[in-house]
């Protein structure tokens, strides 16, 4: 089948107004963090939070050198985590980032969040580092 050139413009057009829906739908915008911000140093801590309240974990990281963090373990009918974005630490090429995970506690209970760093094509025998904390969810 010929496309004809104003047909082609529009099937682009289609096209980018589509991915331009599919990036704001409903649950894809990143909550606004109403809770305290943990970071490496909390690993092996239990935190109070509750339901609705957002917490933000905030994660060193080289995705440059293919290892990153991954949730590794959640019970999702207690809390939701969400990927937000990386940061630069620096300025430099092959600086470390820093990775900011949400955390929505959605029903009241205990769960364990687990993190690992690793690189994901090489499986478990390439994980580096493991962040874990314990969340009390209240209502």
């Amino acid at each position: 089948m010929q496309r004809t050139r104003s047909g082609w413009k529009r099937h682009v057009a289609a096209v980018v107004a589509a991915l331009s829906l599919a990036g704001a739908a409903p649950g894809q915008a990143q909550p606004a963090a109403s809770g305290p911000v943990l970071t490496e140093q909390n690993n092996g801590q239990t935190v109070d939070a509750r339901v609705g309240q957002t917490l933000t974990l905030k994660l060193h990281e080289n995705a440059t050198t293919g290892y990153v963090w991954a949730v590794d373990q959640v019970n999702p009918r207690i809390a939701d985590v969400r990927q937000a974005e990386r940061r630069r630490d620096a300025q430099r090429f092959g600086a470390g980032d820093i990775i900011e995970l949400f955390l929505t506690p959605t029903g009241v209970g205990t769960t364990t969040v687990a993190l690992k760093r690793w690189r994901p094509w090489e499986g478990a025998k390439s994980i580096v580092q493991r962040f874990r904390i314990e969340v009390r969810v209240l209502p």
